[in-house]
């Protein structure tokens, strides 16, 4: 036969699919990709193992190995089981075997019977590559109906199981409750870890009484508390103890309050802390951020407050040339010239804004009538958007609940077989579709119009216009010229200065034209340029 022909064998497994048995090993791939090259008369070069990796990647160990060695000519062949061994989606094998094809290399695919040296194994390799994507798609799917089926029943639907929490298990015959069909009511649901569920109990706890993020990650390193649990396996991050970052989530997450969605569908749980303990907690570590002082050469009175009228981004502060502060667009400076904001302004020098929201400070609290007429306007708009918003809530929940029923109604017609795979395909996008708006507004009406925090301003605005019909004045505050505090000796001012800027101001925009609007008591609806 001439020169002898060397061959590469590649063997590749997911990480799902080494748990299964159904799915060929990376041994019994090797077993047959070997005789099938004895029974073609190739010499074996090497064989090449990527273990745990998706099908879908084009950035293998294993696989990056082999194309080393195929650009070092040291095989002519490649061999593999079949397509989806190879890649999981047609433009991965596409590329790979374009690729291949460059260096003079053949591919040949044992099961699918491949043979790209030929025309016709060519034609065979696109539509083989085709249906591989196919199949990997209908597979997450399938496995993204059954966790919503999961989530749907009360079931956790992920592996990760959240710190804090445990898995129930089956045991049978006692104390599970099972279908007809024996399957388990009970084995997946989440419940209370005892413990991890008490550490979580305890950083509540050293927050509402004051503690910082750090100052609990410390504690929690100093008393020894892992940051996985022994029984269950839970785990947050990291292998190196309690950080405020990791301890940050944990008091931020709305799981921990009994509430947990997966893809749209709430899931039952047990609340570890009570609601009105979340949001203090919640108020303080926010309080906190925004208030912090920020390892910067430089103060920024305004940070966090501004906002582009144009992309709703938000502003952020920096130095940009001459060392003037300005507050730019973080979208625009982040994306260049592919941001867009073409023709408008998207960026403001700090001294300039900073002066503007001073000067409408002092307007307001010249005033003590006026001041206590926008208070009053201020108050009802926060009571009538709450009312609203509450008002708009239940339908939409309640379309949630149709739009799951509507689910269960397909795939009861899929078991029946009284529907189409393409009826299936287009029902469930729609399905899919109208859920993620509707979930989208609940979480617009439920986070940005905060009912705990607007009912706590609107009670501060209407006692403040109380006090000012009194007879009560504003005090003047900080009357110096805000420049001043740009000097480091004045910085340990700056995080009382931010606090009285907003109080009176919950939110600024910069406009296309650059001028300013401020929402909150001080200018409901107006703009200052």
């Amino acid at each position: 036969m001439g020169d002898e022909v060397r061959a590469a064998i590649y063997c590749r497994v997911s990480t799902e699919e080494q748990a299964d048995p159904d799915k060929p090993s990376l041994d019994k791939q090797r077993e047959r990709c070997e005789g099938y090259c004895t029974a073609q008369g190739w010499e074996l070069h090497k064989v090449y193992n990527d273990a745990g990796v998706s099908g879908r990647k084009d950035d293998r160990p294993a696989f990056n190995e082999l194309m080393e060695d195929a650009r070092a000519g040291q095989f002519k062949r490649f061999v593999v089981l079949k397509m989806d061994r190879f890649a999981r989606r047609a433009k991965v094998a596409l590329d790979f075997a374009y690729g291949f094809e460059e260096l003079g290399i053949g591919l040949a695919f044992v099961e699918n019977n491949i043979d790209t040296s030929t025309p016709m194994g060519k034609a065979f390799f696109t539509v083989a590559a085709a249906f591989a994507e196919l199949e990997s798609d209908e597979i997450g799917n399938r496995g993204k109906d059954g966790r919503k089926g999961s989530a749907r029943n009360g079931r956790w639907p992920q592996s990760k199981i959240p710190y804090g929490y445990a898995k129930t298990t089956c045991k049978l015959p006692d104390p599970c409750d099972h279908d007809k069909n024996n399957n388990c009511q009970v084995k997946g649901r989440l419940v209370e870890d005892p413990e991890t569920a008490d550490v979580v109990r305890r950083m509540y706890d050293m927050a509402d009484e004051g503690a910082g993020i750090v100052a609990i990650a410390a504690r929690l390193n100093e008393a020894g508390v892992e940051i996985q649990s022994k029984r269950t396996g839970a785990k947050i991050q990291g292998d190196h103890g309690w950080q405020g970052t990791v301890v940050w989530r944990l008091l931020t997450n709305e799981r921990y309050i009994g509430k947990a969605v997966y893809a749209g569908v709430e899931i039952k749980i047990p609340a570890l802390v009570t609601e009105e303990q979340f949001d203090r907690v919640g108020a303080a570590m926010t309080r906190r951020r925004d208030d912090a002082p920020k390892r910067t050469k430089r103060v920024y009175l305004l940070q966090h407050l501004l906002r582009c009228r144009s992309c709703n981004g938000k502003l952020m502060s920096r130095v940009w040339s001459a060392g003037k502060r300005r507050y730019m667009c973080s979208y625009k400076v982040k994306y260049g010239s592919k941001g867009g904001h073409e023709g408008v302004v998207w960026h403001i020098f700090a001294d300039d804004a900073e002066a503007r929201i001073k000067k409408l400070i002092q307007d307001f609290m010249a005033d003590p009538e006026n001041a206590a007429s926008r208070l009053e306007v201020y108050a009802d708009q926060i009571d009538t958007e709450n009312k609203k918003a509450k008002a708009e809530l239940p339908g939409l929940e309640k379309r949630l609940a149709d739009l799951a029923k509507q689910e269960d109604n397909i795939v009861k017609k899929v078991a029946a077989g009284n529907i189409t795979d393409a009826m299936i395909t287009n029902t469930m996008q729609e399905i899919d579709k109208d859920r993620a708006g509707v979930a989208a507004r609940i979480v617009e009406l439920k986070n940005v119009t905060d009912f705990d925090k607007n009912t706590l301003r609107s009670e501060w605005a209407r006692e403040m216009v109380k006090n000012l019909r009194n007879g009560a004045k504003l005090t003047q505050g900080y009357s110096i010229d805000w420049r001043e505090f740009q000097k480091p000796e004045a910085k340990r001012f700056a995080p009382g200065i931010k606090a009285y800027i907003r109080s009176f101001i919950d939110q600024i925009w910069l406009e296309p034209d650059g001028s300013l609007t401020v929402e909150g008591p001080v200018q409901v609806s107006s703009s200052s340029s």
